[in-house]
């Protein structure tokens, strides 16, 4: 019988990509004449925090046509190891958790929004940078991940499955790539920061997995991913959450690996 599937996002959920989201955008917004012509953008640039940026509301001061400057970078393979590192940084325990799950039995999956489209700038119609699969491999391995094989197949104990196009949404694409793991295996257990991706596969799989949402420190402060912003609303979601069947983590340390792949999330053995 193969092993359970464990199913584990990337963004948001076991790496925290504050610092490339920051640098990203600083380098953006350094490569346009408007910097020079704009004092509150410099004074906020000198001020910002280099590990954890507040990233949206920076963007609403920012004119839209730089958009492009600054995702081709964050989207973009090299800005996921910068001069040997790593920009990302690991979510509390969940390095220990997956190599974990893998001497225990589970085959982990990981599942991203991540492309291996290279990023085409919409204004000149043309490729500018590569596909996030080699920088995410490097990533992986220098933080002490399980690698994945690549290109992987549906007999690896650790596989890697990224969106073929950008612009696909993923609470489309990752149901569509849960129903093809099914065939392959048992999905025992599904790890996602999206409330649009928690809902769309409780809605779809149910009956044959449990979903955890990881919300990770500095969510709740800045409003990242899909939580609301306000304290209150962030309580309604989790409440709701719950009651839903999803288990709410804000890390890796509430995540414990059992023999046979069996996870236990908030002391609760998940079935």
């Amino acid at each position: 019988m193969p092993n359970p599937i464990l199913v584990m996002d990337i963004d948001n959920t076991i790496l925290d990509p504050s610092r490339r989201k920051a640098r990203a955008f600083l380098d953006a917004v350094k490569s346009t004449s408007m910097i020079a012509s704009n004092p509150a953008i410099i004074k906020k640039i000198n001020t910002a925090s280099r590990s954890s940026f507040d990233f949206d509301p920076m963007k609403k001061i920012i004119d839209k046509q730089i958009d492009d400057l600054i995702f081709r970078r964050f989207l973009s393979n090299e800005y996921l190891v910068m001069n040997g590192r790593v920009m990302d940084d690991p979510v509390r325990g969940s390095v220990k958790f997956l190599n974990d799950a893998a001497s225990n039995g589970c085959n982990i999956v990981y599942l991203s929004g991540r492309s291996t489209e290279e990023w085409q700038d919409k204004r000149k119609k043309s490729t500018t940078t590569s596909g996030m699969m080699p920088g995410t491999l490097e990533s992986l391995r220098k933080l002490g991940y399980p690698v994945p094989a690549y290109p992987s197949t549906p007999g690896d104990p650790v596989r890697i499955i990224f969106k073929d196009k950008r612009v696909v949404k993923d609470e489309i694409n990752k149901p569509r790539e849960i129903r093809k793991l099914k065939e392959t295996g048992d999905v025992a257990i599904i790890f996602d920061d999206s409330k649009k991706i928690l809902d769309a596969m409780r809605k779809e799989f149910s009956k044959v997995s449990r979903v955890a949402v990881l919300i990770y420190p500095g969510m709740k402060e800045k409003g990242f991913g899909c939580l609301p912003k306000s304290q209150k609303k962030i309580t309604e979601y989790m409440e709701g959450a719950v009651r839903g069947g999803v288990e709410c983590i804000r890390d890796f340390t509430r995540a414990k690996v059992l023999p046979g792949c069996k996870i236990s999330i908030n002391n609760k053995v998940m079935s």
